[in-house]
């Protein structure tokens, strides 16, 4: 635990590697407790306790996002271990390459299940914890490719629109109760995710996990009587 904790109460999802684990790591530097969710136990607890070994307070907790149990259990957890949800961060996500033509039918729906069904499940779970408080913040890593189309990445293209769309419809559903919802639409960024795909722009071209980070603790910061609905951050190229 951390002595410069702020009382307020993060849950990362996809905090393993990538946006997820410089996330977790921002706002933890910045007196947040977090709680760090996803699938590969070992680089995540390797996340939690670097964040611990700083001197702030973490909890690891392997999580299939696309499991309605392992997501309930999850948010029973960060309950027990910290009893509220300040703001969830759904940054689990991935991505499968290839022609349409050409795809693994099982590959393709593996994507959009992560970065659709995962990001309801998790969406669902923190505003039955938000809603009766009637405050928290909700932020969906997305990508510019929710609204760019690009050849050869067909599923992460239609999945991350169709969760910016669930994005904008839970704004809409909650915007009047207190809770905020963000989406987040990164240019290339330096993350594992380019390894599925087939094509991954020059590493110098794209931009640090961390540009993504400060960008979403910059959202977080913002007065409860302003509301950023989608914030859009490229690298100094643009779009790759």
């Amino acid at each position: 635990m951390s002595d410069q904790t702020t009382g307020r109460v993060a849950v990362v999802t996809g905090a393993s590697s990538g946006i997820g684990a410089a996330v977790a790591r921002q706002l933890a530097s910045e007196g947040w407790a977090v709680a760090l969710a996803a699938r590969t136990e070992s680089r995540l607890r390797a996340v939690a306790d670097a964040i611990q070994d700083n001197g702030h307070s973490s909890l690891a907790v392997p999580t299939d996002v696309t499991d309605a149990a392992q997501v309930a259990a999850l948010f029973d957890a960060v309950d027990s271990a910290y009893g509220r949800v300040d703001a969830l961060i759904n940054s689990a996500g991935m991505s499968t390459g290839g022609e349409i033509a050409d795809t693994d039918v099982d590959a393709w729906w593996d994507t959009m299940d992560v970065n659709v069904r995962g990001t309801y499940l998790c969406s669902r779970a923190a505003l039955r914890c938000m809603l009766p408080a009637g405050d928290g913040h909700v932020i969906n890593v997305l990508s510019v490719a929710s609204e760019t189309a690009f050849a050869g990445a067909s599923a992460y293209c239609a999945s991350k629109a169709a969760a910016l769309m669930f994005t904008k419809v839970m704004a809409a559903e909650v915007r009047e109760r207190g809770v905020r919802v963000t989406a987040i639409l990164p240019g290339a960024t330096d993350t594992p995710l380019w390894d599925d795909m087939g094509f991954r722009p020059a590493r110098e071209d794209m931009m640090p996990t961390e540009r993504v980070a400060e960008t979403i603790s910059f959202v977080l910061s913002q007065p409860r009587t302003a509301v950023v609905d989608q914030v859009q951050v490229m690298p100094p190229r643009g779009i790759l």
